[in-house]
């Protein structure tokens, strides 16, 4: 198993482990591609010959955490349901997913679900999911991404009034998949996209 960028596996692992673990999933996906798939096609289209290198395609993974009712979308969906809590979330995730090969409900485990990542298999703790993925974009963050000496970067904030105030619909989760292609809408700080 190939890990290079710092994937998460603790004794008790919650939304933060989850998010890090959806960006190393990427980045393995990226890293697989770059490596292996363009470079053997390259090699293969110049007529040199190179042995086959086998690797584990993680698209499975990341089709159960992004696409359309993936656990982020479910997620997001839960987040602003009133009426949601935590153990809903897990309720509807282990309903669409337990036939995935990704997924796992653990039998013990009544507030957790297993994901079965490209470095392993990491249970999470479903306690505090919804909150965290509430979490709003810190001023001081808008502020020094605002400033920053990449124009890339600093271009995605130019319109951004500084008094704004981040718009409640907007989650950690949409915002990720927002920016991965995935699902939902970025988040977005009112008068910015």
């Amino acid at each position: 198993v190939l890990d290079i960028f710092g994937f998460e596996n603790f004794t008790v692992n919650s939304f933060e482990q989850f998010c890090i673990n959806w960006t190393n999933e990427k980045l393995q996906q990226l890293f697989n591609s770059a490596i292996f798939k363009v470079e053997q096609a390259e090699y293969a289209a110049e007529g040199i010959g190179v042995d086959r290198v086998d690797f584990v395609d993680n698209a499975t993974v990341l089709e159960l955490i992004e696409a359309k009712l993936g656990i982020v979308s479910i997620l997001d969906e839960e987040t602003r349901f009133p009426k949601a809590t935590d153990h809903t979330f897990l309720d509807k995730i282990s309903t669409n997913h337990k036939a995935h090969a990704a997924f796992e409900k653990p039998m013990k485990a009544r507030d957790a679900f297993a994901v079965k990542h490209y470095a392993g298999a990491v249970q999470y703790t479903v306690t505090g999911f919804l909150d965290k993925n509430k979490d709003n974009m810190q001023q001081e963050l808008v502020d020094v991404l605002t400033a920053s000496a990449d124009e890339f970067v600093a271009a995605l904030f130019t319109d951004v009034d500084p008094t704004a105030t981040v718009k409640s619909s907007s989650t950690v989760g949409s915002a990720a998949s927002g920016a991965s292609g995935g699902g939902g809408g970025g988040a977005t700080v009112d008068g910015a996209v």
